[in-house]
């Protein structure tokens, strides 16, 4: 039997929380035999403004025809990503191709900010979207956000859905790490002020005021003059404690997620949803220190750390870094984080292999 799904999706470079889960959802697709075709509609490196625009128009046209071409060819279905920004409206262009064309449609969603707050272009995608579209959700939190959000829409439209968490991309951690008996604290991200990295340099800054022996790492590449300013400072004051290691892959990536006892994650970022640095550094045996944003609050539960308001986090997190001061007030945290995940993992494979069964059928 000819495979029928077209994915139509942003693929690395960048690579990305979003271009990563993208590629192995291309992937996966491939390997069931499903994938008629696949299309990058991705703007090229480096492109900003108005041309960053006319380039997502142009590739979005381009998809669109390959819409149009593998429905002549027996194609059926269509998998896609949902934008969180101004990006929904080319959403909204390929939505309208696909009910014309009479594709069933996959939406997966990666954003919580036309969850948070209702977006009018999301709920004319709701609206404009094939009757009977799927929506794939990171976790209950989002899923029942939408559903509720946007409830006229998905009622009158026939929408639904189902959770595929982003815990089937991490593989299980198999490296035994030897950490420090110093309590030592991390942060990965871009490094920006929103996705939280001055917090962290405050809740280190504090923690060392309050005599707690601990040392911080910062991965990443800095995002923004703040950033850099803060974590130029924290250098200087700390010298000996305080390490920024620039940009890390592979092995120096599970390096710095190994040599850490608690992964520490202050976002405010109006999008943050499933963030996968958190997965990697549980599956690593770290504890977990963040807001309350997205899925995290869903997602971390039953994970050894801590899920708190942003109002809360610093004086939460502080007082959490004090109990755990000691090497034995840490025995057990890499066994737990570690269980938590594989947890989390198995449910979220099952997950994955039930909707690429689903896609498959149609």
């Amino acid at each position: 039997m000819a495979a029928k799904v077209v994915a139509i999706v942003q693929l690395p470079p960048p690579v990305t929380g979003l271009s990563a889960v993208n590629r192995r959802m291309v992937e996966t697709l491939e390997g069931s035999g499903e994938l008629a075709a696949s299309v990058d509609v991705s703007p090229p490196g480096g492109a900003s403004g108005v041309h960053k625009h006319v380039a997502r128009l142009g590739r979005t046209l381009v998809a669109a025809l390959a819409l149009a071409t593998a429905r002549r060819q027996g194609s059926s279905r269509l998998y896609m990503p949902s934008d969180g920004g101004p990006g929904i409206i080319w959403n909204i262009l390929l939505m309208v191709v696909a009910r014309l064309l009479g594709f069933r449609v996959w939406v997966h969603h990666h954003s919580f900010a036309y969850v948070n707050d209702r977006s009018p272009l999301m709920a004319l995608q709701l609206w404009l979207a094939p009757r009977g579209t799927r929506h794939l959700a990171l976790c209950a939190t989002m899923l029942e956000g939408l559903s509720l959000r946007y409830a006229a829409a998905w009622a009158s439209r026939d929408h639904s859905g189902v959770v595929l968490s982003n815990a089937f991309m991490p593989g299980s951690n198999t490296t035994p790490y030897e950490r420090s008996s110093v309590l030592t604290i991390g942060h990965l991200s871009n490094l920006t002020e929103v996705k939280g990295v001055i917090r962290f340099l405050d809740l280190f800054r504090a923690a060392k005021i309050k005599g707690i022996h601990i040392r911080a790492l910062v991965a990443g590449p800095i995002g923004d003059s703040r950033s850099r300013a803060a974590i130029e400072a924290t250098l200087r004051e700390f010298p000996d404690d305080f390490r920024w290691l620039g940009p890390v892959y592979g092995p120096d990536k599970d390096a710095f997620y190994g040599s850490i006892d608690a992964f520490v994650f202050p976002s405010d970022y109006v999008n943050e949803a499933q963030p996968l640095v958190l997965l990697e550094a549980l599956a690593a045996g770290a504890a977990v220190l963040a807001t309350d944003r997205g899925c995290m609050g869903c997602d971390h539960a039953a994970s050894p750390g801590l899920i708190a308001p942003v109002s809360q986090f610093h004086d939460l997190a502080l007082h959490w870094l004090l109990n755990h001061e000691s090497p034995s007030a840490r025995q057990g945290l890499p066994r737990r984080a570690a269980e938590a995940f594989n947890g989390m993992r198995a449910t979220a494979k099952s997950q994955l292999a039930s909707v690429i069964d689903e896609i498959g059928k149609g």
